[in-house]
């Protein structure tokens, strides 16, 4: 059965008014419990049961992801891949990033000059769409 974070919302407040000033996640974090349940999640009854607030008893609680291990995967495929089939585009990006904000040869460039450049990052990759093709 997976586990999951929960905290006390009640445990919070009177830690709060005790302190005098909002929680850090690291000291949310000395409240938070965990508990194991089902993927799908229980009846009320049971959930209720299982998510009762260990230090004050209380029912005021909710999932949090204080504590728990988090990482991002990009759906679909993975970074490998996605950056083999964009990696023209990535360069595209991050050249137009460079030219706009941190240009090296900024000071030997006219303005002219830099609009021009942009105007080509921007469009180089794409394909004309005013030319018309008549298929017979």
């Amino acid at each position: 059965m997976p586990r999951y974070n929960y905290i006390c919302s009640d445990c919070v407040a009177a830690r709060e008014k005790e302190v005098g000033r909002s929680l850090t996640d690291d000291e949310q974090s000395e409240i938070v419990f965990e508990v194991s349940h089902s993927i799908v999640f229980p009846p009320k009854k049971e959930l209720q049961k299982l998510t009762k607030c260990p230090l004050c008893e209380s029912h005021n609680t909710h999932i949090t992801l204080l504590g728990t291990d988090q990482s991002i995967r990009i759906r679909g495929g993975d970074w490998r891949e996605f950056r083999k089939k964009n990696a023209r585009a990535l360069q595209r990006d991050m050249a137009l990033h460079q030219l706009q904000n941190d240009d090296p040869y900024g000071y030997m460039r006219t303005p002219d000059d830099k609009a021009e450049l942009v105007d080509k990052l921007r469009t180089g990759g794409r394909r004309q769409t005013d030319k018309k093709h008549f298929l017979t």
